[in-house]
């Protein structure tokens, strides 16, 4: 796992997320964010917890950190008071918080240490001037260098050109982002292993920046083709140093945003009119994450038009973009990999009492082991020899010579999710108890596996 920076400003949030995941068909959609309060969630782990920030309504008078638990409920994650900022930076699969805090008065910036967390007991943010990232490990990378979560330094990184830029850090100790040429406004992508850090290089163009790694080595970012045409999505290996065009929508620029441990890459891309749209990268193939929506997710006309972080379940989280209807403004979303509802289903047959001078009684259950109310069943199997049922109850018998066929009645066509009906019914035996064969059963539509007992 690796971590992916944010930092808050007082006028604008800048986005820089990580995560690990898989690529689903289909994604249902929540909104996360609060259009008054204005609220942006900014990065998941691989436990579903996700940090962000809430800004004031009116400019430069505060913001604060946000978390969301694994069920997604809503936690205030600093103090939030006038002309202070809380950020959150980054956080790990391990649940571990990195942090900022500074103070917009004449002593500003003005580090902090440690604050908890107000309404989850037992977290808390480590704050570490500079830092950008932590990884599963506790490591904590900076603009300068490598520290452990207590604030002991390890190592330094080595400037290349005129200043590095971090934006991520990898399990295996990796740091990813891009710095400045010397004397140029060009940037190039880097990564550092240790201290030493060497240039990623571009598409061909002037430019290049590096914004996640995963375990693999494999970096993603943005690059500039040649003549500085078009920014396209960029994919890097960071050992046999080969470098990847991602490519677009059908439009001129991309940027891809975080990687996971499978190899999937979200961002965004342009289309063929132009537009920008929330996108994932599949085996290097271009998918524009609208379309896996489940129908009705989005109001009709709205776009989500970028991706900024991808964790191991696979959950996405994207916005739209300033203004959009009905929805927070800018806002932030999670998409989650829609499940189908499980169908499966049991039927049995038990003979339940016998009267070797008289017959046998049967009590037949067939049971729903899915997640949602079924309704219409039907069960059926053959005797060796022709019954002759006498009386039954909770459902209806028809026998044609040696086979029975049984329905519900009204009471019982539906079964609850998790639930299961009985019908019971009594036959006189006449030489002996017919056995039972060809035992076969149906709840919605559906198959179900069936015994005799």
């Amino acid at each position: 796992m690796k971590s992916r920076f944010f930092k808050a400003t007082l006028l604008a949030s800048c986005l820089w997320l990580a995560g690990v995941g898989h690529a689903a068909t289909a994604y249902v959609l929540k909104e996360l964010g609060n259009q008054q309060n204005h609220q942006t969630p900014v990065a998941i782990n691989n436990l579903g917890e996700i940090v962000g920030v809430v800004t004031s309504p009116s400019c430069c008078l505060y913001s604060g950190a946000l978390f969301w638990t694994a069920s997604g409920e809503l936690k205030s994650a600093s103090p939030i008071a006038p002309r202070t900022n809380y950020s959150l930076v980054g956080l790990n699969n391990v649940g571990q918080l990195i942090g900022r805090y500074d103070y917009s008065g004449a002593d500003y910036p003005k580090p902090a240490p440690a604050w908890t967390l107000q309404d989850l007991p037992g977290k808390s943010v480590v704050s570490i001037k500079d830092a950008v990232a932590v990884n599963d490990h506790g490591l904590v990378a900076t603009t300068t260098g490598l520290y452990l979560l207590s604030g002991e330094w390890l190592l330094d990184f080595n400037t290349l050109g005129s200043g590095n830029v971090l934006r991520a850090l990898g399990n295996g100790g990796m740091a990813v982002g891009s710095y400045q040429l010397s004397g140029q406004s060009a940037q190039h992508a880097a990564a550092w292993s240790g201290s030493s850090g060497r240039d990623l290089g571009t598409l061909g163009g002037s430019s290049s920046s590096a914004l996640d790694i995963n375990d693999d080595g494999v970096i993603v970012g943005q690059a500039q083709t040649a003549g500085d045409a078009a920014r396209h999505a960029t994919r890097w290996d960071a050992y046999s140093n080969a470098i990847v065009d991602l490519g677009t929508l059908g439009g001129q620029n991309s940027t891809a945003r975080a990687i996971n441990k499978l190899g999937v890459v979200v961002g965004s891309a342009q289309d063929a009119n132009g537009v920008q749209r929330a996108t994932m990268w599949v085996d290097g193939k271009a998918i524009d994450l609208n379309t896996l929506l489940v129908p009705g997710s989005l109001p009709a006309g709205t776009v989500l038009d970028a991706a900024y972080d991808i964790n191991d379940a696979g959950q996405i989280l994207v916005k739209i973009p300033s203004g959009g209807p009905n929805f927070i403004e800018a806002g932030g979303f999670l998409m989650t990999p829609y499940v189908a509802p499980v169908v499966a289903c049991t039927a049995s047959y038990k003979i339940t009492s016998t009267n070797n001078l008289i017959g046998f009684a049967v009590k037949v259950t067939v049971s729903n082991l899915g997640d949602a109310p079924l309704t219409g069943w039907n069960v059926g199997w053959t005797y060796s020899a022709s019954p002759f049922i006498i009386a039954s109850s909770n459902a209806k018998l028809k026998v044609g010579g040696t086979t029975v066929k049984a329905t519900p009645v009204t009471a019982n066509q539906t079964i609850a999710a998790k639930g299961s009906t009985a019908f019971t019914f009594t036959s006189l035996k006449g030489k002996t108890i017919p056995t039972v064969s060809g035992l076969t059963a149906d709840l919605g539509g559906k198959t179900c596996t069936t015994t005799v007992e």
